[in-house]
């Protein structure tokens, strides 16, 4: 099934006065389709009052961006790299951080858990994706390698990890501001390990 979705007025049986904080639109309209696209129906979703993002947004991560916006510009004033929030599933939003200039669809970054408005799951692990040769990519997620760990990856899992403990970062819900404190204490020690091997992952070949 394939959804599309628009914003617009609520039709005026469903009238209301919530208007998303991010697009402006007070009601999405689903429009449902079949993988042939064959229409399978439509639903008017009105924005909450008590969480006044549409549908969309929400889906798209685009609310939890703008609901969590201090986390996220902390994150990136230290890094130096941009910092966003994607929905990977299921309404699961997931904090990324840039390893560099490079957003582009291939570009390396690390996860650092699910972000909510004033917390952060998880936090404190290295979720680090590169690519880093036309055959595939390694994550640290250990049941996700697809090759050999390279020593430097272990390098950077145990200082991420270490500076987690440090902090008592709990990895079930920890704040924003443990979190910012944690990249701060571990991004520098990052960018000189991640430099030191830019010839392995600095351009997917």
């Amino acid at each position: 099934m394939m959804e599309t979705f628009q914003g617009g007025a609520m039709p005026s049986n469903l009238a209301t006065e919530t208007a998303c904080l991010v697009c402006g639109t007070t009601v999405a309209h689903v429009r449902s389709e079949s993988p042939a696209g064959h229409p399978l129906g439509e639903r008017f979703i009105p924005v909450p009052a008590d969480y006044p993002y549409c549908y969309w947004c929400h889906y798209n991560g685009r609310a939890e961006t703008h609901r969590s916006a201090w986390l996220l510009s902390s994150i990136s004033e230290v890094t130096g790299t941009e910092t966003v929030v994607w929905q990977t599933g299921g309404g699961t939003m997931t904090g990324v951080v840039y390893l560099s200039d490079d957003t582009s669809e291939n570009a390396p970054y690390a996860s650092f858990g699910i972000v909510h408005e004033d917390s952060v799951e998880m936090a404190g692990e290295l979720g680090l994706e590169i690519f880093w040769s036309d055959e595939g990519y390694f994550v640290s997620q250990c049941e996700m390698w697809e090759e050999d760990v390279p020593e430097w990856v272990d390098e950077l899992s145990c200082l991420w990890e270490s500076v987690r403990d440090e902090l008592g970062l709990d990895q079930h819900s920890d704040s924003h501001a443990l979190v910012v404190e944690w990249f701060r204490r571990v991004w520098p020690e990052t960018v000189r390990v991640l430099d030191a091997h830019r010839d392995e992952w600095g351009v997917r070949r």
